[in-house]
């Protein structure tokens, strides 16, 4: 089977294509795929598949072989190899998720074409989300904690903190990711304001753990912020990553998110 690596900010992903849903791989395979030094690693395995709604549908896989709603690192990639391999011409892209289809606009952004700049309209943020997680968290405590809870078809739990770091990210995330107000379980957020158009950010995934970068998670921190008296709605927030920034528009509704970053080929080959 021909697979093609990419990365979207460090977030690094399988991307193959699939002529129906019966050849999807197997948990194990996905789980075998993503390891480091064993497979090709990554943190996901994204599977493009022919739509009746949209040009093209994608299916996410975790590396733990649990499948997501929705990854925004991921769409982007996805939309760069339609771009680049699947000899689509068009520069908007329409692509089936499992929260709807969504839009996404590629530009080439360097000479060599491996690098390619993507925005998508995400959609919307949810600040109650019954089929996700239980009631309304805005500002709500836990451990003489904040946080907020956040949907953009995946559930979200986002700390604002003073100072944020890994050992941080990964401590939060064990102990926060599976509490009892996500159905099943949330990725968790740890974030720093820097201004009101800018943040540092650190994400622990569910179904993956740390990651470089988290799209979704990105565009739920700034819908966070806004809707906490942190940022301001309607302007472009850079969000700075471990693998690099994203720039997050939010309306003043929570009903549009733009997302805008690169996603950039690595490699291809075969796998068994």
């Amino acid at each position: 089977m021909r697979f093609y690596k990419y990365h979207g900010t460090g977030n690094d992903f399988i991307v193959i294509e699939l002529k129906n849903q019966n050849e999807i791989p197997s948990t194990d395979n996905i789980i075998n795929w993503c390891k480091p030094h064993f497979g090709v690693g990554a943190d996901g395995v994204l599977v493009i598949l022919p739509s009746e709604k949209a040009d093209y549908k994608m299916r996410i896989f975790n590396s733990d072989g649990s499948e997501a709603q929705m990854c925004g690192n991921g769409i982007r990639c996805v939309a760069f190899h339609i771009k680049k391999f699947m000899n689509f011409e068009n520069s908007d892209i329409f692509i089936e998720t499992n929260i709807g289809e969504l839009l996404c606009s590629t530009k080439i952004v360097t000479e060599n074409s491996n690098k390619i700049l993507v925005s998508v309209k995400m959609g919307e943020a949810f600040f109650e989300a019954p089929e996700l997680f239980v009631g309304n968290h805005i500002n709500d405590s836990i451990d003489d904690l904040t946080f907020t809870s956040v949907s953009v078809g995946n559930p979200h739990m986002i700390f604002f903190l003073n100072e944020i770091s890994t050992n941080i990210a990964i401590n939060f995330g064990e102990k926060y990711g599976k509490n009892r107000v996500y159905l099943e379980g949330t990725n968790v957020e740890t974030a720093k304001i820097i201004d009101e158009k800018s943040l540092e950010l650190i994400v622990f995934e569910r179904g993956c753990g740390l990651t470089m970068a988290c799209g979704t998670g990105a565009c739920a921190t700034v819908a966070a912020g806004i809707k906490n008296g942190y940022l301001k709605s309607n302007e472009t927030v850079e969000v700075k990553l471990p693998g690099g920034s994203l720039f997050i528009n939010v309306s003043d509704n929570f009903k549009t998110i733009i997302m805008t970053g690169e996603a950039e080929f690595v490699f291809k080959g075969e796998l068994n």
